[in-house]
């Protein structure tokens, strides 16, 4: 699953999933990926580091505010 920095993730983009895709996925994914929809979150959202570290990973790439 690709995640696309906003605004480049706003729109209809290569990431959208079609309506049959949305329905048979199972996983993570943010509102770009959803079809029928203009949003472009979550943007610049670590999912890479949020999933490795649901794996039992380091969190050292996770940023904090």
């Amino acid at each position: 699953m690709t995640f696309k920095a906003y605004p480049s993730s706003y729109g209809a983009t290569n990431v959208r999933m079609s309506y049959s895709k949305w329905t048979n996925y199972r996983g993570h994914c943010g509102h770009q990926h959803v079809p029928e929809t203009a949003h472009g979150d979550p943007g610049a959202f670590p999912m890479a580091a949020i999933l490795n570290a649901a794996k039992g990973g380091s969190t050292d790439d996770i940023e904090q505010e």
